[in-house]
């Protein structure tokens, strides 16, 4: 039978209180408990969810080499200071160098001695202050740690201000070979906050704490409080600051352990974390002994206490417990020892106990199978065992490894288990899941949790939810040797998650979504360098050595991009990283080229628009990043792939190619190449991308942009309709231009388009494209954050331009734009208030816009010009959550192309339709003065609408989509009319034309012009 071991309440009450001493005593560093569930399960809150609606990031917004525009100086500083060849990552939300790491600075002594090291960290601080924590001392920042391990010495420090501790404020340092080579600040720039003096009682700040958790989580009560701390709220390109207490607030119904801040000046909450996170995943594996349907193995009962004849004895690491005596004894045992205490949820004060007779020189076997919660307890056991035994070996210093583990499990739940940073928790099963604790893979997964928690240095690593998830994936693999992660999760060999799929390598920042799919990327790229260590080393060797880089990375990163630079300051051997590490191009290939934690850098200005040239259209740009000495990390293969999307030319035969770059000169470790689009007849609109490929299967495409992945280029010849380079004040009397607040909450900056030149903030350029003048919104200046405010919709619109019967009419401008994804935030242009273009909107919700230089941008926006004249409006609409820097605009033009009229009989440019003198505004189905088809709000009730009152709004006695509106009747809705509109006309590449509709002409037509009928729905917003 399976030994079963009860607990007292008391035992789960000192498990909270501890956690909440732990969070105490690591001020810098705030814990979460991390599960492993189903996707069926209910998604969880952000690990920091503010009370006032404003988001606070989840994932770092990391940037490499460019330093933002307030840094600059400061780096230039630093690097005349120290020398070349060093590599920074930047934090781009907080402005500092999150890794810094490189050739290495002279540091006397500082492997051998902890003094050495910290007065050579201290005389970089002072030095550099305003570089690695900007607006702050070097008093400010306290040392919590000298870490000395596998050759590498790190000092940890946290950061005060005015002696509060600033929670995940913190700074460190790596030496090797006396060499300090790696600088890591996640220091807060520019903490202020009112006086932290203040008279709110612990029981105040209990009370508020709890009044938040009740109301969304039921009963919910305080376990600790503790504080005053610094809690800064870091958004996109922003960090606020509140001076808060803290409380522990537990709730079981559902269950939940949450850290509460409340502010410490009005008593009132500003942001909580839930330290038991639930989350999906997916594993696989089929091996024996790794889920309650496949094969089982017997386990020895390592370090057990066994009762014989009454006498407690501890078994040996191979299950053996010796006795007086020669004959059988009677032995019974618990699920209990000195490094495993199992706790059964469904009955613990009575907790069941193997009864057996034991021979001398014989054994007996638990076997419990048949009996899911008795085999939960015996298979939580060994597996606790197994996974500390193991972690041992790359950890042998770890002190938590020799305490008493706590496994609760059997919970009254299902599809889940979890981990506190302390004690490991399973859920029973259910029909679509199955018992959590009878799951090897889950069991290493959770205490994964539990061992980056107590691993982590002070003031070095942080605790971030996606890293920990993909480090817990990767020790299961590692342990079972199989990148399969839970099987049988779903009762079927099915897994629930894998680490390493076939033919796909998850990317970041392209894959980061809820905290198990993120996590994958690290999970991912750990396992290739498994492999590769494998095969360059052995099983063995190979294994050792991956494992020793991974458990580096448990201790000193403090994100998944940060896991780079903390495995390469691992590996490497001399203190010294410009030249090289023992197996960089291993690290490289399978973290950058396949996982995409190392950036390669493209610059690009796109040429914008041209002229039809026989020679072609040249492109040039500049590539940064590689490492010469690594065969694999060179370009094999730099291209322009291009396809044609808008073309008056109807007989046009090249509609897409991929065009060789040619490499031109190389400057230092940069390369500068160049490509040819073949030439193209005027009127064609192409958009392009550049494809890097390196030896070791890296692929990188630019832009950069998850919301816009191509350039832009228009071949033909232009004329100027009205053009502005907003080198004088466009809002003037003489300017025209117009902006203002449609609507939202009115205040300082709520309407905040502005004119002259931007200042870098919120990811906004520092410069204008030309001359020193630009539109945009929130150009950071006067105080401003230079991030547009939530809830608002705000707009600029040029003066009514006159374009006479041209029908092809653009607008072209250079853009700087970013900007949520689409279902939450929109970025539009419209012309003459008919939508022309708007950013990208994905189901994930993640794909944000993020220009990070002047880009090319062509709007065709022929369909909406009226009685000959056209005005075009830029407009931010967003909701209450995140919010980004928003539009930057210059060189504005309205243009159109030559030759190309609304009324001569030729289906040409934007033009859905032209009969000539057949066009007419009033006939029904007709083709509209202005070459569009008859649409919904022109004023002419067509064939497919019931009515039609010239506009596009609902409640009116005419719907937006023409028909007649619903009718209440005795309490029932009647439907009056039609049950369903017709949408002619919108759809992507769907081209509507009067005679050649089919042909390519009209089909080439309409892919530039496909987006006026999209994003009709509106999405849900947040609050």
């Amino acid at each position: 039978m399976t030994p079963v071991l009860a607990r007292g309440p008391s035992l789960w009450r000192s498990a909270v209180a501890g956690a909440a001493l732990v969070v105490a005593l690591g001020p810098a560093t705030a814990t979460s408990a991390y599960g492993f569930t189903s996707d069926d399960a209910p998604a969880t809150a952000p690990t920091l969810e503010t009370a006032y609606g404003a988001p606070a990031r989840q994932q770092p917004d990391m940037g490499w080499n460019r330093a933002p525009a307030a840094s600059r100086a400061s780096w230039q500083a630093f690097a005349a200071a120290i020398g070349p060849g060093w590599q920074v990552m930047w934090d781009r939300d907080t402005g500092v160098p999150n890794r810094i790491f490189g050739p290495g600075i002279e540091a006397p002594g500082s492997v051998a001695s902890a003094d050495a090291a910290v007065a050579a960290a201290r005389s970089i601080l002072a030095k550099h202050i305003d570089l690695l924590a900007p607006g702050s001392q070097p008093g400010d920042f306290v040392v919590v740690s000298n870490h000395l391990g596998d050759g590498m010495r790190t000092i940890g420090m946290q950061q005060h201000y005015q002696g509060t501790p600033v929670l995940t404020g913190q700074l460190s340092f790596r030496f090797k070979n006396d060499r300090l080579f790696v600088i890591a600040s996640e220091a807060l720039p520019h903490v202020a906050t009112p006086p932290t003096t203040y008279s709110m009682s612990a029981q105040t700040a209990a009370t508020a704490a709890t009044q938040w958790v009740s109301a969304d989580a039921g009963q919910a009560w305080t376990s600790a409080v503790d504080g005053p701390y610094i809690l800064p709220i870091i958004s996109h390109r922003e960090v606020r600051y509140h001076t808060v207490m803290r409380s522990t607030v537990e709730a079981r119904a559902p269950l939940a352990r949450y850290q509460v801040y409340v502010d410490v000046a009005n008593a009132a909450p500003v942001a909580r974390e839930q330290v038991l996170h639930f989350a999906d995943g997916r594993v696989l594996y089929n091996a024996p002994s790794r889920y309650p349907d496949g094969e089982r193995r017997e386990y020895p009962a390592s370090f057990t206490e066994i009762l014989i004849d009454g006498e407690a004895i501890e078994s040996d690491a191979d299950g053996l417990v010796s006795w007086a005596g020669d004959a059988p004894v009677k032995a019974e045992t618990q699920l209990t020892g000195p490094l495993v205490h199992v706790v059964n949820e469904d009955d613990p004060d009575n907790p069941s106990v193997a009864e057996f007779t034991l021979s001398p020189g014989g054994q007996v076997v638990w076997d419990e199978r048949d009996d899911e919660f008795l085999d939960a307890q015996l298979s939580t056991y060994t597996h606790s065992l197994v996974v500390k035994e193991y972690v041992r070996q790359f950890a042998p210093d770890l002190l938590y490894l020799d305490d008493q583990l706590l496994a609760r499990v059997n919970i009254n739940n299902s599809c889940n288990a979890f981990s506190d940073g302390t004690t490991i928790n399973f859920f029973r099963g259910s029909d679509n899941c199955a018992n959590t604790a009878r799951l090897a893979d889950v069991v290493y997964h959770e205490f994964g949790h539990s061992v980056h928690w107590q691993s982590l240095i002070p003031g070095v690593g942080r605790f971030d939810g996606g890293f920990s998830e993909g480090l817990s994936d990767y020790l299961a693999a590692t342990i079972t040797n199989d990148p399969a992660m839970g099987v049988g999760f779903f009762r079927s060999p099915e897994p629930l998650r894998h680490i390493d799929p076939d033919d796909f390598e998850h990317r970041w920042p392209r894959d980061v979504q809820r905290v198990h799919y993120t996590g994958l990327i690290f999970a991912g790229a750990m396992w290739d360098l498994r492999k590769a260590l494998i095969a360059r080393y052995g099983a063995e060797e190979g294994v050792k050595t991956a494992d020793r880089l991974f458990y580096a990375a448990v201790q000193r990163a403090s994100s998944i991009p940060a896991t780079y630079a903390e495995v390469l300051a691992a590996d490497d051997d001399d203190g010294d990283l410009s030249n090289g590490t023992p197996n960089e191009c291993l690290i490289n290939a399978n973290f950058g080229a396949l996982h995409g934690l190392r950036d390669i850098v493209a610059s690009h200005e796109p040429v914008g628009a041209q002229t039809v040239d026989s020679e072609g259209h040249q492109l040039s740009f500049r590539v940064s990043g590689f490492h010469d000495r690594c065969a694999g990390d060179r370009p094999v293969s730099v291209s322009v792939n291009w396809q044609v999307i808008e073309a008056a030319q109807a007989d046009l035969e090249i509609l897409s190619g991929e065009e060789e770059a040619n490499l031109e000169s190389q400057d230092g470790d940069d390369r500068i190449y160049s490509a040819t689009i073949p030439s193209l007849p005027g009127g064609t609109k192409v958009r392009y991308q550049i494809v890097l490929e390196t030896a070791d299967s890296g692929v990188w495409t630019f832009p950069n942009n998850m919301g816009e992945e191509n350039y832009e280029l228009y071949v033909g010849e232009l004329l100027e309709l009205y053009c502005t380079d907003f080198e004088s004040d466009p809002f003037s009397a003489d300017g025209g231009w117009t902006h203002g607040l449609s609507n939202g909450a009115g205040g300082a900056g709520a309407d905040d388009w502005e004119w002259g030149q931007p200042v870098g903030k919120a990811g906004d350029p520092d410069t204008a494209f030309s001359g020193t003048g630009m539109i945009g919104n929130d150009l950071g200046r006067d105080g401003y954050d230079g991030s547009y405010q939530a809830l608002k919709i705000n707009y600029v619109e040029s003066p009514v331009v006159e374009v006479g019967d041209y029908s092809d009419v653009r607008v072209q401008f250079r853009r700087w734009l970013t900007v949520e994804d689409s279902t939450w935030d929109y970025a539009s242009v419209y012309a003459n208030g008919r939508l022309a273009w708007r950013n990208r909107a994905t189901n994930a919700g993640n794909r944000h816009h993020t220009d990070s230089n002047w880009v090319f941008h062509d709007v065709p926006i022929g369909r909406a010009v009226k009685d000959g004249e056209v005005s075009v409006r830029f407009e931010i609409d967003s909701d209450g959550g995140l919010e980004f820097g928003g539009w930057n605009i210059d060189d504005f033009c309205i243009v159109a192309r030559p030759g190309a009229f609304c009324g001569n009989g030729v289906l040409e440019g934007g033009e859905q339709c032209d009969l000539g003198a057949g066009n007419d505004d009033s006939a029904a189905d007709g083709c509209r003065t202005n070459c569009s088809q008859s649409f919904c709000g022109d004023g002419v009730v067509d064939s497919y609408e019931e009515c039609d009152d010239g506009n596009n709004v609902d409640d009116d006695g005419c719907t937006a989509t023409c028909f007649f509106p619903f009718v209440e009747s005795n309490g029932c809705s009647i439907e009056v009319g039609r049950a369903a509109a017709v949408t002619v006309g919108v759809g992507v590449g769907v081209g509507v034309g009067t005679g050649t509709s089919g042909s390519a002409a009209g089909s080439l037509a309409s892919l530039g012009l496909a987006l006026f009928g999209l994003w009709a729905w509106r999405r849900r917003r947040r609050a």
